[in-house]
């Protein structure tokens, strides 16, 4: 027998339209499982093509490259100072900060990652702080937009007349690659 519209039943029962209630509960199991695959095989193929669903966010994957600070080759002799700046094309993420120079030859008097000074007060960090092996992070996650720039103001703090070479380096991420 099936439900139909118009027919008294008894209060509390749980009853559903089209469904033949004679029909053993076995039979009605089956149904709902075969559904629910078919509804599952449908959801992995979507997932596969990349499908999100409405009001759900597509995880995107980030690219990790380098910036590179242009800095004049060899010039800076000792007391001599500069900034080295990059301006950002596409939003990314600051990752970390490196530095390629001679050891305790320069330190770095600001850094500047978009309006954010990275060094508060009026003190200098050495620049060896900043290389490769050290792994610095203190700038993490700091997030430059499109225009902005990314500046770091260094000094030769050596007695040396011999132009030494000061290599800065931002390892960043971002969704797009640039």
């Amino acid at each position: 027998m099936a439900v139909e519209f118009g027919e008294e039943y008894e209060a509390g029962a749980d009853y559903e339209f089209g469904v033949d209630v004679d029909a053993g509960a076995e039979d009605y199991a089956a149904g709902a499982e075969a559904v629910d695959a078919a509804l599952g095989a449908v959801r992995r193929r979507r997932a596969l093509r990349g499908y999100v669903p409405a009001g759900a966010k597509k995880v995107r994957g980030m690219f990790t490259y380098f910036v590179q600070l242009p800095t004049p080759a060899a010039t800076y002799v000792g007391g001599a100072g500069g900034t080295a700046q990059a301006t950002c094309n596409t939003p990314y993420q600051v990752i970390d900060i490196q530095a390629a120079a001679a050891a305790a030859t320069f330190n770095f008097t600001s850094i500047f990652i978009g309006d954010t000074n990275m060094i508060l007060g009026a003190g200098q960090v050495p620049a060896d702080t900043f290389f490769a092996v050290v792994q610095n992070r203190f700038v993490r996650f700091t997030t430059l937009q499109r225009g902005q720039t990314m500046q770091c103001g260094f000094l030769n703090i050596t007695a040396l007349t011999t132009p030494r070479a000061l290599t800065i380096i931002a390892k960043v991420r971002s969704y797009r690659r640039a």
